[in-house]
């Protein structure tokens, strides 16, 4: 199984962890962290998602080439995950939600900045692009932070990309 570690000096504290292909085990993880309020608040639909519709996206998820998935964890538990939907060989949407006990803790910088180091890395990616709410300003500055920058607005949302540097 692929495991990636990653450390980062932060707030005088040494953060680290591991990023790793999810699995079906992880499946009850993400379906609380993707039904947290705040995260239901940022994300594009804000409705609730019932068990029997994450257990069919998960899997079908898990399972389709066009989507990867990892996980990030350390000895403290599963922090968060990052997701790539590939828009195209080279192109893909990254998405990152963080366990709702390990935010305001910078650990969701460091799943953004590796996530994308793996992506650029890793899965041959040139550029990585996120459509975030106007109103999620934790998730604005963390996307600023990481070098992204600002592409013309879709209704509500605002859309930054990161490109590879050669």
């Amino acid at each position: 199984m692929l495991a990636i570690n990653f450390e980062l000096n932060h707030f005088k504290k040494m953060l680290r962890l591991t990023l790793r292909q999810a699995t079906l085990e992880d499946s009850l993880d993400l379906f609380n962290w993707r039904n947290d309020p705040v995260t239901r608040e940022m994300s594009r639909n804000t409705e609730p998602i019932p068990w029997e519709s994450h257990e069919k996206w998960y899997e079908k998820a898990l399972a389709d080439s066009r989507k990867k998935i990892l996980l990030a964890e350390n000895e403290e538990g599963k922090i968060g995950m990052v997701r790539f939907d590939y828009q195209n060989s080279h192109s893909a949407e990254v998405n990152i939600n963080i366990n709702p006990i390990f935010r305001g803790k910078g650990y969701g910088q460091l799943v953004l900045d590796n996530g994308c180091k793996y992506g650029f890395s890793k899965l041959g990616l040139n550029r990585i692009y996120a459509e975030i709410k106007k109103t999620n300003i934790p998730s604005i500055k963390l996307f600023e932070r990481a070098g992204f920058i600002y592409l013309p607005e879709k209704e509500e949302l605002l859309r930054m990309e990161l490109l590879k540097s050669r």
